[in-house]
């Protein structure tokens, strides 16, 4: 099959974004009301409209700005912004560029933050934000609050279906191309085959499942919806998610946790501390859950 079949192959696969509402103008308490406590996904048509990233950050722009500026790309190796770009612009379904993901902008881009601010409302209220009073809860979870970039070409993606670390929400904003978003609500996860060693990501291919190696997965129904420029999708915290890029693609991501998620953040932060090696860290996990969980109790009291 030609790059251009696979690529319009994918597009008719798409559902007409059964499942999922497209929205704008919204309060931060509509948000909350209707889709952050009863934990549904909404695209948001207009949240980043005053981005000046919305109308600078194309490929050209970084090949030009960070010419010879290195980048990590995951697993991969280090490329020059210039190569990583080329790559991208000439990425195929059949070949497709190196993925830059995960990567936060005050690391590779610092003079790029302010071209992601301000906060759109729906973003606000954020209890990953502040001073936790402790090194070890700052890098957990303050960092997770940091915007991190996607770069990528036609073809690429996710490599793996996943909810995100720690129950935490996430807020994926389109800066640049189109990207096809597949997801699955919580109440589907006894069909996605968690891996028993990282619990947050499925074990099944879904772009070529092993129907014999995992046979409940054909039970499984997906959301699927395209991405466009200037769109944020808010995909809650247990929803299984990956994506596909249907063309040359730049996204910005930022975490978020509010009273909806709070006890499983706690949890997922007490579980991981409990499984340190350091010894001093696995005890510490009881007192450092209960002052999370104070944390929320002063958060939930202070927004009554």
């Amino acid at each position: 099959m030609s790059d251009c079949a696979v690529s319009n192959k994918l597009v008719h696969e798409i559902s007409t974004d059964a499942g999922i509402e497209r929205r704008s103008g919204l309060s931060y308490e509509e948000f909350s009301r209707e889709y952050l406590q009863p934990l549904r996904p909404v695209v948001l048509t207009d949240a980043t409209r005053q981005w000046k990233a919305l109308s600078r950050w194309t490929p050209d722009f970084f090949r030009r700005e960070f010419d010879s500026r290195e980048v990590n790309v995951w697993r991969d190796r280090r490329y020059t912004v210039r190569e990583l770009i080329d790559l991208v612009e000439s990425s195929t379904p059949g070949k497709p560029a190196p993925y830059l993901r995960n990567e936060y902008l005050a690391d590779v881009f610092p003079e790029l933050l302010c071209d992601v601010e301000p906060t759109p409302p729906p973003m606000s209220h954020n209890w990953l934000c502040g001073n936790f009073h402790s090194a070890k809860l700052d890098t957990l979870l303050n960092r997770c609050t940091l915007p991190e970039i996607y770069i990528g070409g036609a073809g690429g993606g996710f490599p793996f279906l996943h909810y995100d670390l720690y129950h935490t929400h996430a807020f994926l904003n389109q800066i640049y191309g189109r990207k096809l978003f597949v997801i699955y609500a919580p109440q589907q996860t006894a069909f996605l085959y968690p891996n028993p060693q990282i619990p947050n990501q499925s074990m099944v291919d879904i772009a070529s499942p092993d129907f014999t190696k995992y046979p409940l997965f054909a039970k499984a129904v997906p959301i699927k919806f395209v991405l466009e420029p200037g769109q944020t999708v808010f995909v809650p915290a247990g929803w299984w998610h990956t994506t596909r890029m249907l063309s040359a693609s730049i996204t910005v991501s930022v975490n978020h946790a509010s009273q909806s998620n709070w006890a499983n953040v706690v949890h997922d932060v007490r579980q991981s501390l409990r499984q340190s090696p350091n010894l001093a860290t696995r005890w510490a996990a009881g007192p450092i859950a209960a002052y999370l969980h104070g944390i929320g109790l002063f958060n939930s009291l202070a927004r009554s």
